[in-house]
């Protein structure tokens, strides 16, 4: 059953989920608890309080097609801070927005949303307990095959509030110069205020053994995982593994590696059971300090599989390529780590040019801002869905810094292939394959003024139907810093979008100005 533009209608009206605010708010309480608790008096904490103030002007606030698309004039406002440390005990960085989006001419209403990106280290007890947290709360698509947003201004009807947080604590042991160890629990929870996403609880335990430093060229390690993840109306999946690794340098600068073991998955198929033996081999090239490259190759119960991460930088250039097959879910990709970093890879751009850590960070959000850039490069939708699918992810971006400018170019290519009977008739985005590339460039005009301009392309296809939907978007912009802590930005966007499902094609135009203000 495909799902239709009556599902992304259900999800139109925040205030149907009264509790969003409070189960966020309580996800970050108490995702950082044990973050900011220990000796939080003793380190020097950033607290910056900003506001964010954005005028829209668009010809198509709905992203409808045809002549029912309505303008209209929205005013987004968006009350926040940023709070960090970097203390040898505790590191930390949260980044908050309350944004209220109110709409001039239509019925509309008020929109609230919260806009949370947070993450933490903590170490309770030197070399032996430390804990690690997250957090995030933001609104995305539920499909890729509804109208896309290039941001919350557009009530779209296929946009969704979604949160998680994770909280793990783990403990480190050294046995001398022999081998170390790591025991941690990991508690991860996800929901989103959508019916196409149940929200889910997982519990966790890992525990390792890895080889210590008086083995010089060889390495080995011993893994063993078990978790349970939690639905709130479908019944719970069980995961498990057991595996071991060794390493061999034949030269410095090139290692063979090589992985064995057992993982067993409770999900339910209607083919063979997702459980079996696996096995990798392969090697890690580390020709400098600046490159590196990781190439395996295995079997596991679901075929073939095959990993690249390849990574170089240099003074003006940051380059990364990622290849990767892995079982996962939607609830689990809103957890994992990101491969390609947005605000990781422009630090390490700009390490040679700004020697600060605050200031450069300073630089690089505003970047983000102004590039638009989410919190990961080269990314696809992840599509609301309950169902475990096999994800082949291409992910590759590059960043150039020059005298004047910065260029920032990402691309993906994702398939996903359902995996799991949760659902008795496939949904669009249960089996997908996506693409798509972007290219930004921010030329600086003067010391306070810049100018940019940034295009993507991506396209959507359903592996079930054979649907198809691209999404077009170009910008030009200037960006302009007023006082050291103020800056304006005015922008023109053009997006097209054609679906051969949703009505058609889409047409969008509009200018925005914005001011940023840190207080």
């Amino acid at each position: 059953m495909a799902i239709t533009t009556t599902d992304y209608a259900q999800q139109r009206n925040w205030r149907r989920h009264p509790r969003v605010l409070k189960r966020t708010a309580s996800a970050v309480t108490a995702a950082f608890a044990f973050v900011f608790v220990p000796a939080a008096q003793a380190y020097d904490w950033r607290f910056v309080p900003n506001v964010n103030l954005t005028e829209t002007l668009t010809d198509n606030v709905g992203l409808t097609a045809g002549n029912s698309k309505e303008g209209d004039l929205v005013t987004q406002v968006s009350p926040g801070f940023t709070l960090s440390t970097d203390g040898p005990r505790i590191k930390a960085r949260i980044n908050y927005a309350l944004q209220a989006t109110l709409y001039a001419t239509s019925d509309r209403g008020t929109r609230l949303s919260n806009q949370l990106n947070a993450g933490g280290t903590a170490t309770l007890i030197r070399d032996m307990l430390y804990v690690d947290a997250t957090a995030f709360a933001s609104e995305q698509s539920i499909s890729a095959f509804g109208p896309q947003s290039f941001n919350n201004v557009n009530d779209t009807g296929n946009r969704a509030k979604v949160h998680s947080y994770t909280i793990s604590p783990y403990l480190f042991n050294r046995y001398g110069s022999f081998a170390t160890s790591q025991v941690r629990f990991t508690h991860e929870a996800v929901g989103a205020n959508s019916t196409l996403l149940s929200n889910t609880n997982t519990d966790r335990i890992q525990a390792l053994v890895s080889s210590g430093p008086q083995y010089i060229r060889g390495n080995w390690g011993l893994q063993a995982s078990t978790e349970k993840k939690r639905y709130s109306d479908i019944d719970s999946v069980d995961q498990s593994s057991i595996s071991a690794n060794a390493g061999y340098s034949i030269v410095p600068t090139i290692r063979l590696t090589a992985t064995g073991g057992y993982e067993k998955n409770t999900y339910v198929t209607l083919g063979d059971k997702p459980q079996g033996k696996f096995y990798t081999a392969g090697f890690i090239w580390t020709p400098t300090s600046r490159t590196n490259l990781t190439v395996n190759a295995g079997r596991r119960y679901f075929g073939n599989t095959y990993f690249l991460a390849a990574n170089h930088r240099a003074r003006n250039t940051v380059f990364s390529l990622n290849y990767s097959e892995d079982i996962t879910s939607t609830q689990g990709q809103f957890v994992t780590t990101a491969v390609i970093d947005t605000s990781s890879q422009l630090n390490l751009l700009y390490t040679p040019q700004i020697a600060d850590p605050a200031a450069r960070q300073q630089f690089v959000d505003l970047l983000i801002r102004q590039f638009g850039l989410a919190p990961a490069l080269a990314v696809p939708v992840n599509s609301l869905t309950n169902r475990y699918f096999l994800q082949k992810s291409l992910q590759g971006s590059v960043a150039v810094s020059g005298a004047h400018s910065t260029v920032i170019g990402t691309l993906f290519d994702t398939r996903r292939e359902a995996q799991s009977q949760q659902l008795t008739v496939p949904g669009l985005d249960d089996s997908t394959k996506q693409i798509g590339a972007s290219a930004g460039w921010n030329l600086q005009l003067s010391p306070r003024s810049s100018a940019l301009a940034n295009i993507s392309y991506a396209r959507s296809t359903s592996l079930v139907t054979d649907l198809q939907t691209t999404y077009k978007i170009a910008r030009i912009g200037m960006s302009t810093t007023f006082q050291p802590k103020l800056n304006g930005t005015l922008e023109l966007r053009h997006t097209q979008q054609a679906s051969g499902s949703f009505g058609g094609d889409i047409r969008e135009n509009a200018i925005t100005a914005s001011v940023f203000a840190q207080f």
